[in-house]
């Protein structure tokens, strides 16, 4: 079995709306550096999905989905906990895995 991992480094923004009292500050929209990795199933290794590529698609769907709109400052992604990018990656890229995670520190990490 072999996989190619991708990684994507987001700069976006969200917020917790339901956050309890004591993370009340993540109730308001901040911002992280995602980092985003997928790892995909290959059958060879004469790359089967180029790495380059698959990168440059999961960035061009993210701006299609969550850009904003000419203000150059990264994706909103509203209410959407890390979980939700990961799934959404997982669904969209039918790659068989995607961690999420903010700044490095803590994410999550969802397989098909």
């Amino acid at each position: 079995m072999m996989q190619i991992i991708t990684f994507n480094q987001i700069i976006g923004c969200h917020n917790w709306p339901g956050a309890p009292e004591r993370y009340a500050y993540l109730r308001n929209t901040h911002r992280h550096v995602f980092h985003v990795r997928c790892w995909f199933y290959v059958d060879h290794s004469d790359r089967q999905i180029e790495i380059n590529d698959m990168q440059q698609i999961i960035e061009y769907e993210f701006t299609k989905k969550w850009s904003l709109k000419g203000e150059g400052k990264g994706f909103q992604f509203g209410a959407m906990s890390c979980e939700d990018i990961a799934k959404w990656c997982v669904d969209t890229f039918e790659c068989e895995a995607c961690e999420v995670m903010e700044d490095g520190f803590g994410g999550a990490y969802v397989r098909r």
